[in-house]
């Protein structure tokens, strides 16, 4: 593992690549073995729930928000690599519902969710396998190489390929229940707007679910007389990825001094921040117990 960090340290732009390519050669051979599938069943046999296009009725013991077809909808896109990712969007679901109950807030995970080709399908067991073997050598190799602008582009082109109709399916279903006891399949399903209705914003939890989304709502927002509100909001605290922080997003929300530096410099590097474009340093959101 040493002699493989040191030349890969060489030329840290193939990191991503390289990464890529292993994993992809790992989960073709060994998933077959028992005591793998135990381990990572997620991995082994991946099953991708496809969401249903049919109109669901509301759980009896849950109050559906008003069937107004003008409700107001924040959509959250996560993917569940750990665990801070969705206990985030939690904690900024419940907060936003005190203040205003009839707001719908849909928390998705839109890789696992709707994207059912390999490796996206297989986000959150794949982190879980990367942090783990090697002593986390192949998360390392996967994070420096997405720092690099070889990894950012090869990452861009392989989402923007396989994942495009999937995402615009996602950011184009209606809203759905805001129970705090659901999570984000379409039993979920309440209100029931027209097909052409969408979340009014989009709240990005997650590093890998900003470029892609900018770009489906850029292009659905063409179509239409309306303009979606992009806001992402790191859950990193000490370091991030500069895959958070994207010229495009209307507002940048950091815990530190250091990642809103980081944020305006990666957001001028990459063509310039979008005029208006926020970032607040306003800190880590936590459930109401911590507060």
């Amino acid at each position: 593992l040493n002699h493989l960090q040191y030349y890969i340290s060489l030329n840290p732009t193939n990191a991503m690549i390289f990464t890529y390519i292993t994993l992809i050669l790992l989960f073709t051979i060994v998933p077959s073995s028992h005591q793998f599938s135990k381990t990572y069943p997620m991995l082994s046999s991946p099953s991708i729930t496809q969401p249903q296009s049919s109109m669901q009725t509301s759980h009896p013991s849950i109050t559906s928000p008003p069937t107004s077809l003008h409700a107001k909808k924040i959509q959250f896109l996560i993917s569940d690599t750990g665990g801070g990712h969705r206990a985030s969007a939690l904690s900024l679901r419940t907060s936003i519902n005190k203040l205003d109950p009839t707001v719908i807030c849909d928390i998705v995970d839109i890789y696992t969710t709707y994207c059912p080709i390999f490796p996206f399908s297989s986000y959150p067991a794949i982190y879980k396998f990367m942090t783990e073997w090697g002593d986390g050598v192949l998360w390392k190799l996967f994070y420096e190489g997405g720092e690099t602008d070889a990894g950012i582009a090869f990452n861009r082109f392989l989402t923007s390929l396989f994942c495009t109709p999937f995402f615009t399916s996602c950011l184009t279903r209606p809203g759905y229940n805001n129970s705090p006891n659901l999570k984000d399949g379409p039993e979920d399903y309440v209100v029931p707007p027209p097909p052409t209705s969408r979340a009014s914003m989009v709240v990005s939890v997650h590093p890998l679910t900003q470029d892609l989304p900018l770009s489906i709502l850029q292009t659905l927002d063409s179509k239409s007389s309306k303009r979606t509100p992009f806001v992402t909001v790191c859950t990193d605290l000490g370091s991030a990825s500069r895959s958070w922080f994207h010229p495009r997003s209307d507002v940048i929300v950091v815990p530190t001094k250091v990642l809103e530096d980081k944020a305006v410099r990666v957001c001028e590097m990459e063509g310039g921040r979008r005029e208006g474009q926020r970032v607040e340093r306003i800190g880590l959101p936590i459930r109401g117990e911590f507060g």
